[in-house]
């Protein structure tokens, strides 16, 4: 195809060659790790996969550093540059999950979802390279895990890899969530904000005293005392 070429052969005088090829991707695979979170963006519309193991988010607000999650049901089709939030609840140290290409347009989210995309490589968040605030030309979150817990952290960094969501700073209202993390609670439980203080995420016992660490229906203990009923 001359003009707007789209595969082309070269062979240079060394003899050397380029070879290019198609394959057609009907699943996009994305593994989750042992930090048990991720983020995803993808160029292409993906159906929410059917599995008991994994939820997937939009996050539609952000009050005083909590984050309210609103899970994507199965069998959705999200549209593409659509920035996700997952969640496993698997007890392995990483699972796989295979999100189906869609030929549909799929469902956007524009105007209810604050998690931005990169479907490729990004830079230019941070011009300065260094870790001064006032240098950083993007001020946003991007997700890590800092002394075991996951949680959305401002970010110094210039370059966000491919497929991945962040959060604008510019996109949270002026709540108390400035300079500080951003945790995963709000919708998901429905646990009161009021039980994350002091940029510490607490810890759900149940009335036995082992550790869940997805608390769901029922009543649980807490860390710092506390009785939690979850609905």
């Amino acid at each position: 195809m001359y003009g707007n070429t789209i595969v082309r052969a070269q062979a240079p005088a060394e003899n050397d060659g380029d070879l290019w090829l198609i394959k057609e991707v009907q699943n996009i695979p994305v593994t989750i790790g042992a930090a048990k979170w991720s983020t995803l963006c993808l160029p292409v519309a993906v159906t929410v996969p059917d599995d008991a193991s994994l939820k997937v988010y939009t996050v539609s607000d952000v009050d005083n550093g909590v984050m309210t999650l609103d899970e994507v049901p199965v069998g959705t089709v999200v549209a593409k540059k659509t920035g996700l939030l997952l969640a496993s609840t698997s007890a392995n140290e990483s699972d796989t999950y295979n999100f189906a290409v869609s030929t549909e347009a799929g469902t956007s989210y524009e105007g209810s979802n604050i998690l931005m995309g990169t479907t490729a490589r990004r830079k230019g968040f941070n011009t300065a390279g260094g870790a001064d605030p006032t240098t950083i030309t993007i001020p946003h979150y991007a997700l890590a895990q800092k002394d075991g817990v996951v949680a959305f952290y401002p970010s110094i960094l210039n370059i966000l890899p491919a497929n991945k969501a962040y959060i604008k700073k510019s996109d949270i209202a002026s709540s108390g969530s400035a300079n500080r993390a951003l945790y995963m609670t709000g919708n998901t439980t429905g646990v009161d904000s009021t039980l994350i203080q002091n940029g510490e995420t607490e810890e759900y016992y149940d009335l036995n005293g082992r550790r869940v660490l997805y608390p769901t229906t029922g009543i649980y203990a807490t860390r710092s005392g506390k009785k939690v009923f979850i609905k």
